[in-house]
């Protein structure tokens, strides 16, 4: 391995035993594997290869990122890249100390103070005495931990470890940092500090191998990326084209498990009723009233709705909801009921146009899901969520946050009524 390397990865494979006592049989048997000539290569009952043919090189100052959906071998490759699992076969070649951030806060004992566990935490990431007490003071402000820091470990919330934990991490002066989805630590001006603090530790000629479900962290601090899928590479190359090879297969296994779902439920309900009203189709339109697929943030979006109704139908409303492809939340649902009052649906096709203007929303692809409700609770009468939209990067600029854009509806000659209040419940509803 050259000097400038500082990780390289040959040939890797790793299994796992599904069953606990299986498991600890074949890691018994793998650390004496020549005493029983065990074959790595094959599978015994109950195995399934974790990762399965991993090659890869890292450089000085480098950065890369590890994409794939829960069970895809990201951490199982982060873990075998510190040591702290031995693999199946292949070979892992490191230089230089190695700053894992895989749980922060483990190791730390809680009957011990803060500051105690300062000590005993950088110590077991190989810092001695000497080295912590120059740089304790810097860790104690970075954690933002404040008087706490002398008070047990056990009296500590979850996020008080953790941003112990990550600050105690990047103060060893690493020459490779291994972080395992943590920068969601805190709240989110310490989440764009952890950002800052891993990137000036870059810019000092450190690298970095990241996990992210957050396209935003992998975009800012990598440089390239590998999309894993069931323990293999499928994709590798810069950040930006791996990432959208992944949230495209996201977006068409999303597709086809609403494809299912709807096969099935329009299997159950055969003999029911037919629908009162159906959407016929969702398209989305740019300023000139263009049908599009892609927008740059701060471009106006406009979705437009077609649905046909077989009787008329009072208190409707339309709802739009952005879901990022890759991250488990849903972005500012928008609502005609929210937004005008309840609509009334007269038999007939009717094509509604909801104008957002701006879209100021993060880079990536977005599944929108679209429906018509009826009513205070809002009964689903039909949706519609196969449609999707990419937000583009803008050259050499980073979108760091999204608000809510304003938002403009054309109900095309539809009537509206006000909900009434009392009819609206609220009860357990949360602020945001």
């Amino acid at each position: 391995m050259s000097e400038n390397t500082v990780v390289r990865v040959n040939g890797l494979n790793k299994k796992f035993n599904r069953d606990l006592k299986g498991s600890f049989t074949s890691g018994i048997r793998t650390l004496i594997g020549g005493a029983f000539k065990e074959n790595p290569s094959r599978l015994k009952a109950g195995e399934f290869w974790a990762l399965r043919n991993i090659n890869l090189e890292l450089n000085k100052g480098e950065s890369l990122g590890l994409v794939g959906v829960n069970g895809s071998g990201k951490t199982t490759l982060l873990r075998l890249i510190a040591g702290v699992i031995n693999p199946t076969s292949g070979t892992i070649e490191t230089r230089g100390k190695i700053a894992p951030m895989l749980a922060l806060g483990a190791g730390f004992e809680p009957s011990l103070s803060g500051s105690q566990n300062v000590y005993l935490n950088m110590s077991l990431l190989g810092m001695t005495t000497e080295e912590i007490r120059a740089c304790y003071d810097e860790v104690v402000d970075f954690a933002e931990i404040g008087e706490s820091i002398d008070a047990p470990l056990g009296t500590y919330s979850t996020g008080m470890r953790m941003r112990l934990g990550f600050a105690c991490a990047v103060h060893t002066d690493p020459q490779l940092l291994i972080v395992d989805e943590v920068l969601a630590v805190g709240d989110a001006s310490f989440r764009v500090k952890c950002r800052n603090k891993i990137n000036d530790i870059r810019k000092g000629g450190a690298s970095l191998i990241l996990v992210s479900h957050s396209r935003l962290s992998i975009e800012y601090l990598t440089d390239r990326a590998i999309y894993l899928r069931k323990g293999q590479v499928l994709a590798e190359g810069d950040s930006k084209s791996v990432l959208d090879a992944y949230e495209t297969d996201q977006t068409r296994a999303t597709r086809e498990k609403l494809n299912s779902r709807n096969n099935v439920a329009t299997s159950a309900t055969s003999s029911a009723a037919t629908k009162k009203v159906s959407i016929e189709q969702v398209r989305f339109l740019d300023k000139a009233g263009h049908e599009i697929e892609q927008i740059f943030p701060g471009e106006d979006l406009t979705v437009e709705i077609t649905v046909t109704a077989d009787e008329d139908l009072d208190e409707c409303a339309f709802n739009v909801m952005f879901k990022p492809v890759v991250e488990p939340v849903v972005y500012h649902p928008a609502s005609t009921r929210d937004e005008l009052g309840w609509v009334q649906i007269t038999k007939g096709r009717h094509t509604v146009r909801m104008k957002f203007d701006p879209v100021i929303y993060l880079p990536g692809l977005y599944s929108i899901r679209v429906n018509v409700s009826q009513g205070p609770l809002m009964d689903i009468l039909c949706h519609m969520e196969e449609k999707s939209v990419r937000v583009l990067r803008p050259e050499g600029k980073i979108i760091r946050s999204q608000y809510i854009p304003p938002l403009h509806i054309d109900l095309a000659g539809l009537t509206i009524t006000e909900p009434d209040p009392e009819e609206m419940d609220f009860e357990g509803a949360e602020d945001l």
